[in-house]
């Protein structure tokens, strides 16, 4: 019995002595998202602000970028011609009026559908069928959303997520806007694919890593956890758990990652996040948070 006590005492001992030993894999060169640390967190509009506008559409980030949102997330598929779209189904059935997989057709069989066929604003109703919305190409995007944060999701695997994220890191060395981008995939393969052949890209830790790092904060084991991204981009809660946690962010922030959420919509969840000095939040409504802004200047 006392071996177990003397146990149990040197393990509460260990796990209260890693909390001050500083964890493995702090980035050296830190992501600009991190910028958001000392102030209200990166507003950033997931899919555009899919909430206010028709998702991963150009009127969704024009609009967005008239709002005045610090960022864009967005999804990027590649066609049957090597087109790169935004869009984030693999299918175009849920947003436009077409049918079809965009990686079995080629992008003149898919511009010219309307891609906010099925949008409703607030009154329920929908101004773009008067206005339809082609399917935009990522050089389409990019000229639009320049300048602003950039979280861009490779939604291709294998062979074609790497063909997607060549042409996504040239263009981006082609316009000189690697400074305030992550690319991140839940292919954590493309992930790897991006770290090994393009070390000054930043990267958003793909899903495997998530868990892990959840997992080992959760058993008390946070220090274990070897960061090799710039930032962690995570749903709120993973298989149940809570990860609107103060210890889940501080671990991160001890590595000099940047923590962003999503997808945030409701206002006291958003109030909750600042509190735990995020660096960004993502949401389908990013009015609903500018007014939280606007409200706490």
């Amino acid at each position: 019995m006392r071996y177990l006590f003397y146990g149990v005492i040197s393990l509460a001992f260990l796990f209260a002595l890693l909390q001050y030993v500083p964890p493995k894999g702090i980035q050296s060169n830190p992501s600009a998202f991190i910028a958001g640390r000392d102030r209200f967190p990166l507003i950033i509009a997931h899919r555009g602000g899919r909430g206010i506008f028709p998702e991963n559409t150009l009127a969704a980030f024009i609009g967005a970028r008239a709002m005045g949102v610090d960022g864009v997330e967005f999804d990027l598929h590649l066609t049957r011609d090597s087109e790169v779209v935004v869009c984030h189904d693999p299918t175009i059935d849920r947003t436009s009026n077409g049918s079809g997989t965009i990686a079995q057709m080629t992008y003149d069989e898919l511009k010219d559908f309307n891609y906010a066929y099925y949008f409703k604003d607030a009154e329920g109703k929908n101004p773009y069928l008067a206005d339809p919305q082609s399917l935009p190409t990522f050089d389409q995007v990019l000229e639009v959303v320049k300048g602003m944060y950039l979280i861009i999701e490779i939604k291709e695997s294998g062979i074609n997520g790497a063909m997607v994220a060549d042409r996504v890191v040239e263009r981006l060395r082609e316009e000189a806007l690697l400074d305030k981008v992550l690319i991140s995939s839940f292919n954590d393969e493309i992930v790897t694919y991006i770290q090994e052949n393009y070390p000054q890209v930043k990267t958003s830790s793909g899903e495997k890593a998530i868990t892990r790092y959840a997992r080992l904060t959760a058993m008390q084991l946070g220090y274990f956890y070897k960061a090799t991204d710039a930032a962690m981009s995570m749903p709120t809660t993973e298989y149940g758990v809570d990860l609107r946690k103060f210890n889940i962010v501080q671990g991160l922030k001890k590595r000099n990652m940047a923590v962003i959420y999503w997808t945030v919509n409701e206002p006291e969840e958003m109030k909750m996040l600042i509190d735990l000095k995020v660096d960004g939040i993502i949401t389908d409504y990013p009015d609903v948070l500018k007014a939280i802004k606007n409200d706490l200047e």
